[in-house]
């Protein structure tokens, strides 16, 4: 946004009027010189403005050539956990999908000191400004199970009300800790919790679309993403009630099975594929590059399982895609431009935005002066995939132009793509 010229550097018409005082009302040279002061006015205004220098960065603003890590973006690891809410994540993992396996609790709630573990962990996580996906399941078939084919058995998995009372238990921890969580996959139903594979009770749209809504009372105010696995779900819930795509927390899909056969339907307008995998089903078209990267960019992907569907991905690595997938998958901000007024009262920055998608939850942008924060001059949320943004500051108070640095940050350390990082300004 663009603020006008500071009031220091304003010339005041009240005191050129108060120039020209007229001795009569037919006084025409008097009439004149008002005409005179205004015209004056107007131009010494310009000049005043014209006036202002700016200081450019002696770096240049060049965009790194290698992957950024960030939270809610990009290729993540999978962990499984079964029938315990204590675990660890290693502080390398900037985003993870965690499996909790709860098949000893089918028929029992959780009980409190399995809630304290739960809420320590996450606590841990947010410590670190890790970030994950979470998905609770019930029914993790064996091999045995696999391999004499999912029909040959139901999914076990919890009655409907005790299903409930779980979400509300783990809902009210996950809320308490909504740093740590960027994503809930509704899960429960279904083998692996995919929400296929159940009772025919269960697995109806519009008992799906109640788990998910049952997810979204638990995590109300929070960002936390609510996934559902398929559309069909959500379809007729979404047309009843369209205001649950605006407000939070939002609606999105997971995606276990990106490009196969049958992923055409997986979109609804306006409801984002968030993350997921691929699969071993026959592709749509193929899993080419030239396929896939356009595909996830079409769809504004965010973030996919490192390591499955395996050979896919060794194709990719092999046809020499894969950088390019770790590089743009969710947002990627470049720094372009940056210029500070020569009195520090403003500053100007142009932020690009190269990556697939964005960021789909608040994140404010602060301006840091030397370590210590200026003030929010822009919120993350609002650069969208392929925008240049061009930021104008009018600065709360002047900076100082010696000494110290200017950077940018987030409240959890997002960082920009550039060579330099998110350094804007540094004074010897």
């Amino acid at each position: 946004m663009i603020h006008p010229i500071s009031s220091q550097r304003r010339l005041n018409y009240n005191t050129l009027l108060s120039l020209a005082t007229f001795r009569s009302g037919s006084d025409m040279k008097h009439i004149l010189y008002v005409f005179f002061a205004l015209t004056l006015s107007c131009g010494i205004s310009s000049v005043v403005n014209a006036q202002i220098r700016w200081i450019v960065p002696s770096q240049n603003f060049q965009e790194s050539g290698s992957t950024t890590v960030n939270p809610d973006r990009g290729l993540y690891k999978q962990l499984r956990f079964d029938n315990t809410f204590s675990f660890a994540v290693s502080p390398q993992e900037k985003n993870v999908r965690i499996y909790f396996v709860i098949d000893q609790f089918i028929n029992k709630p959780f009980d409190q000191d399995q809630m304290t573990d739960f809420g320590n962990s996450l606590a841990a996580m947010e410590r670190t400004h890790q970030r994950a996906i979470v998905r609770f399941l019930y029914d993790y078939p064996s091999a045995d199970v696999v391999s004499s084919g999912l029909k040959s058995r139901n999914a076990r998995t919890a009655p409907a009300s005790l299903m409930s009372m779980h979400i509300r238990q783990l809902g009210s921890v996950l809320a308490s800790h909504r740093r740590a969580v960027f994503a809930v996959e509704s899960g429960l139903v279904g083998f692996w919790g995919e929400q296929h594979g159940d009772t025919p009770d269960k697995q109806t749209p519009s008992a799906i679309a109640s788990v998910v809504d049952q997810w979204r009372v638990a995590l109300a105010g929070t960002q936390i993403q609510i996934l559902a696995r398929y559309p069909k779900a959500l379809q007729e819930h979404i047309a009843k009630q369209p205001d649950i795509l605006a407000i939070q927390p939002k609606v999105g899909f997971w995606n276990d099975c990106l490009g196969a056969h049958d992923d055409v339907n997986m979109q609804v307008r306006q409801v984002p594929i968030v993350e997921g995998e691929t699969c071993m089903l026959a592709p749509r078209i193929d899993y080419s590059c030239n396929t896939m990267m356009g595909y996830f960019q079409s769809i504004q992907l965010d973030e996919l399982h490192s390591e499955y569907y395996r050979d896919i991905i060794a194709g990719w690595k092999m046809q020499g895609c894969f950088k390019q997938l770790e590089e743009r998958l969710g947002y990627r901000y470049v720094i372009r431009k940056a210029k500070l007024a020569d009195d520090g009262s403003e500053i100007m920055l142009q932020i690009d935005n190269v990556g697939w998608g964005r960021s789909l939850v608040s994140r404010p942008l602060y301006l840091v002066h030397d370590g210590h924060r200026v003030q929010q001059i822009g919120d993350l949320v609002d650069f969208y995939p392929g925008s240049v943004n061009h930021l104008h500051i009018h600065l709360n108070a002047p900076l100082p132009l010696s000494g110290g640095s200017i950077t940018l940050e987030t409240d959890d350390d997002v960082q920009f793509s550039n060579t330099t990082g998110n350094l804007i300004f540094h004074f010897n």
